[in-house]
């Protein structure tokens, strides 16, 4: 998952004080509640937050949550809300020396940036791996080209339904996930890795599959 602060350098020209306020309290309501969903934050660089999850269906779920949260005046005080863009996507992802790395979050990154404020998008993989979410609707906006990627990538729009969206279950809570280094900035630990090649000595170039929501 990848979540993008709308204008956020545009805001920060205009209020650098106050925004960095409020931008720091998304991020801790962000980090406050992505554990309930199978999800860690793994990287916070300027305006972009990095997470990943256990299963699509939890990261879509707290996709959802979350965007309803920032909606939540009583979230940012008397400040002016910070607006995000969400991507999702399903893929493979390296860990070299602290580093995710991988095309799947490249994909993420780049199909929030086609959305409107408040938007979450996702791609194909998570359509099929979700199936049906209670409350959740997610509509194609066909095949899109993406900057830097060859091949067309068909979009989902996730749009609210009738009915409340299913919280997570208690029982089905995953058990904390590993640490990671630190990327760029300080961030929280993320998931189980292994050495797929089996070699004691590959040990700094691990491979883990993950839902990511990007910038």
């Amino acid at each position: 998952m990848f979540a993008d602060m709308v204008e956020f350098s545009k805001r920060l020209e205009q209020d650098e004080a106050g925004n960095s306020v409020q931008a720091a309290r998304a991020i801790e309501l962000f980090k406050a509640l992505v554990g309930d969903y199978g999800g860690q934050v793994v990287n916070v660089s300027g305006d972009g937050i990095l997470a990943l999850f256990d299963s699509a269906d939890r990261a879509l779920r707290f996709a959802v949550q979350i965007q309803a949260e920032f909606r939540d005046q009583s979230v940012w005080g008397d400040g002016e809300p910070i607006q995000f863009r969400i991507g999702l996507n399903l893929g493979e992802v390296a860990v070299h020396g602290g580093n995710v790395l991988g095309h799947c979050i490249n994909v993420a990154a780049r199909i929030q940036a086609l959305g409107e404020p408040n938007c979450i998008l996702t791609t194909a993989r998570i359509r099929s791996a979700v199936g049906g979410v209670s409350g959740v609707i997610l509509r194609s906006l066909g095949p899109q080209k993406l900057k830097n990627i060859s091949e067309l990538t068909e979009v989902f729009a996730v749009e609210r339904s009738d009915a409340p969206v299913a919280p997570p279950s208690a029982e089905a809570r995953p058990p904390p996930l590993a640490e990671l280094a630190p990327i760029r900035t300080p961030t929280i630990a993320v998931l189980a890795l292994s050495n797929l090649s089996g070699d004691p000595r590959n040990g700094g170039q691990r491979h883990a599959r993950a839902l990511l929501a990007n910038r």
